[in-house]
């Protein structure tokens, strides 16, 4: 309905933003009149309906079959709409009535309505989209006896729908080693392997292994371990595009909404919702029990979780004149992606390297393993493992008075909202298991033929054989880990709102609407300390609430956030009106990408310091005795940041095993003052 409205754009394709754990309501990404698709506010029955860590989303999608009004302001709110930029949108759940009505609903989609895969898709087969969507409505009065009587009083409504669909998706031409390559043949593949412990320590002068061929006894156990792991060949006699894998994927939503609604006298109307939404979504990985990649590009492995929804409102008609209304809401979205936990801490204990997985339950699964040239094996999502369990608290109060020809009205808002995750992320490389590279660098030959290339005359061009024989001997040419600092990651954020507004009635055919809305939006806080907060004038990190900084990181907001609001109608004759309004609307960011920032994440990475060479564990002694880092030295343990100093000076030096706060600090400047928006419209129906 939103994209009905004039102005209202989305983004290309589905118009879904993330993916489908990410947003597993799939709420759609909407621009209204240029404004940005995180400044909307999206409430049910007035309650805000708010996803804090990615607003271009909404927590809850309900039922279209559950709706009873969608009312959208796009530009010139009135004073009353706040917390937006764009649109500001109200749905309002169904309510029961007088007589008992219901409705039932079935829709399906399969792939007998699909095309066939095109001629190129080997081996050719048919991808499947079945899709089922049902559900039911129904609503209607309460009648107990010596207790409510007669009609008009206590009514109630429930619905539900189930979304379930699997999708047998294919991720075909993937290129796996040989099972000769698996053993550490070579000699079919063109290109020399070198023993990286030969020669020089820039890459010149090393000598290849005999015959192209790495003894059984230069293998890494890990790396052993994994081959074997590792699927058959669906074309075992081509080096590259030679595994098609097919698999299914299943996403499975639940909507259930309840509505009562009580009229104990004609001055007073009571009401209360509750909604609840558990998800389910299974991504396989395209190698199976070696991990891989996620059929359908989502997260690997489970996700999904429950969304709840919950208000209660009140209206009061305390004289013809004056009336009451308002409401308390809220909302909490427990949502995550596991990866594959039931694998345990794989790393650690069965392929037994060091500084993987852990701390805790959460980092556990298989770790990552990009091998150049071949398709990813374990886990190599950076985006998983993640849990947000995000709560937020809604109260508003309004009152009206009709005077004459002005309909007067104020209200006063209070928001808080609070974001509490888990999701280790520094950049493109490392995850939170564990992630190791291996380039084909350290088995090539500096000054000679290119990495996995052939000699020239060789019938193969090229194949991945110096990055999976670099593999096999457990020598990565980069190496990385992401840790959480904390856990979980808890930010508190909180708004204040005051409005009036008076809609007079000069003539029949004039009116007019003008108003004032202030809104204020605190410096935000942790948990159990407050705001964090690098200041580039001194080029210090202060923790508010720690060793006497105070909670605001001597920081402030602006409280000037003042919005006036003015709108006109005017009947121009009985079927035509003109209408014009302006309005300044302040920027509703909640602060949350300070999420990332000090101390949040320790990103360990590391990388050789020249093309050809290793990489080395500086202070962290190695299996062999030397410099040389292998599987089996695994990852050295994080360093973790002191907070409690409460001023902290950054490191002007970059060091992979601990925290550099000069380089990855999100920050905010001392006097916060937001940013607004200005709007008009002029309109001829």
């Amino acid at each position: 309905l939103l994209l009905l409205q004039p102005g209202a754009v989305t983004t290309p394709g589905t118009g879904e933003a993330n993916s489908a754990a990410g947003n597993p309501q799939r709420a759609i990404t909407v621009f209204q009149n240029g404004v940005s698709s995180q400044a909307n506010n999206t409430r049910i029955d007035g309650a805000l309906n708010a996803y804090p860590w990615l607003p271009v989303n909404i927590a809850y999608v309900p039922s279209p079959e559950a709706i009873q009004t969608v009312a959208v302001s796009t530009n010139a709110y009135d004073a009353e709409q706040g917390m937006a930029g764009g649109a500001a949108v109200n749905v309002a759940i169904k309510t029961g009535t007088n007589d008992l009505h219901g409705s039932f609903f079935e829709r399906n989609t399969n792939n007998s309505f699909d095309a066939i895969n095109n001629v190129f898709t080997r081996p050719g087969r048919l991808s499947k989209n079945i899709q089922n969507q049902f559900g039911f409505t129904l609503g209607g009065p309460v009648w107990i006896p010596k207790i409510i009587h007669g009609r008009d009083k206590l009514f109630w409504f429930m619905s539900y729908e189930s979304t379930r669909q699997v999708q047998f998706a294919g991720s075909p031409n993937l290129t796996l080693p040989t099972a000769a390559m698996r053993t550490g043949d070579f000699s079919a593949t063109g290109v020399v392997v070198y023993d990286p412990l030969t020669g020089n320590s820039d890459g010149t002068g090393r000598t290849p292994f005999l015959n192209n061929m790495i003894p059984t006894s230069r293998i890494s156990p890990a790396a052993a371990t994994l081959t074997g792991l590792l699927p058959s060949l669906t074309r075992p006699n081509v080096f590259v595009n030679n595994y098609d894998a097919y698999g299914a994927t299943s996403y499975t939503v639940d909507r259930y909404d309840w509505k009562a609604n009580y009229n104990p006298n004609d001055k007073a109307m009571l009401w209360g919702r509750y909604s609840i939404s558990p998800m389910d979504i299974v991504a396989p990985l395209v190698l199976g029990k070696a991990g891989g990649d996620a059929f359908n590009g989502g997260n690997p492995g489970h996700a999904g979780g429950r969304i709840q929804v919950a208000a209660i409102g009140l209206t009061y008609s305390a004289s013809p004149n004056l009336l009451f209304d308002g409401n308390v809401g809220y909302t909490r979205q427990n949502i995550g992606a596991n990866g594959d936990p039931l694998d345990g801490d794989f790393g650690s204990d069965v392929l037994h390297i060091p500084g993987t997985n852990g701390p805790g339950p959460d980092y556990a699964g298989i770790l990552a393993f990009q091998v150049a040239g071949i398709a990813n094996i374990g886990n190599a999502s950076t985006g998983s493992p993640f849990r947000f369990r995000d709560n937020q608290y809604t109260s508003t109060i309004n009152v009206t008075h009709i005077r004459g020809a002005h309909n007067i009205r104020a209200g006063f808002e209070y928001d808080k909202a609070g974001l509490n995750h888990f999701q280790p992320q520094g950049g493109t490389f490392g995850t939170a298991r564990g992630t190791f590279g291996f380039d084909g660098s350290l088995t090539a030959l500096k000054g000679g033929t290119a990495i996995n290339n052939a000699p020239p005359g060789s019938p193969l061009p090229s194949s991945p054989a110096n990055s999976w024989a670099q593999f096999l001997l457990g020598f990565p040419s980069r190496a990385g880990k992401v840790t959480q600092v904390v856990d979980p990651i808890a930010l508190r954020f909180s708004t204040w709102a005051f409005y009036v507004r008076d809609m007079w009635q000069v003539t029949p055919k004039l009116t007019f609407d003008y108003g004032l809305r202030w809104e204020y939006y605190p410096i935000y806080s942790h948990d159990h300390y407050g705001a964090v907060r690098f200041d580039p004038m001194t080029k210090f990190i202060y923790v508010g609430g720690e060793n006497g900084v105070p909670e605001h990181a001597y920081a402030s907001a602006s409280k000037k956030g003042f919005g006036p609001r003015l709108g006109v109608a005017y009947r121009l004759t009985e079927k035509t009106v003109v209408r014009a309004g302006y309005g300044i609307s302040t920027d509703p960011d909640n602060m949350r990408n300070q999420r990332n920032q000090y101390p949040s994440i320790v990103n360990q990475d590391y990388n050789p310091a020249n093309t050809y060479q290793f990489i080395s564990y500086a202070g962290v002694p190695n299996s062999d005795g030397s410099t040389r880092v292998s599987l089996a030295d695994g990852i050295p343990a994080p360093t973790f940041p002191d907070i409690t100093v409460g001023i902290i000076k950054p490191s002007s030096t970059a060091s992979p095993t601990t925290y550099l706060p000069s380089t990855s600090t999100v920050t905010f400047p001392a006097y916060f003052n937001r940013g607004y928006y200005e709007s008009w419209n002029f309109t001829i129906q």
